[in-house]
């Protein structure tokens, strides 16, 4: 699976990162669905995961993928409508 996130990574374009300024304008204002991905520092299955979540994003126009940090979602968690309750360790 290494190998393959490798190869994946090379074609990838960075997610957008969530945060208090910019998640009202991303989630509300957006004209397609919106896949968020709770990602964490030092989150092993975060990065690979979204090695797979940018590769997807580049041939999905459909979708627009963004990541927030599990550490922010305290801060959006009152205007959001939902929240995440565990993460991956």
């Amino acid at each position: 699976s290494d190998v393959c996130s490798s190869d994946l990574g090379a074609f990838a374009a960075d997610l957008e990162a969530l945060n208090k300024s910019n998640w009202q304008d991303t989630l509300k204002q957006s004209d397609k669905p919106v896949l968020v991905m709770v990602t964490g520092a030092n989150c092993k299955p975060c990065d690979e995961l979204e090695v797979v979540l940018k590769a997807t994003a580049n041939s999905r126009g459909d979708v627009k993928f963004v990541k927030v940090d599990a550490k922010d979602v305290g801060v959006l968690s009152d205007d959001l409508p939902y929240v995440a309750y565990s993460y991956p360790s």
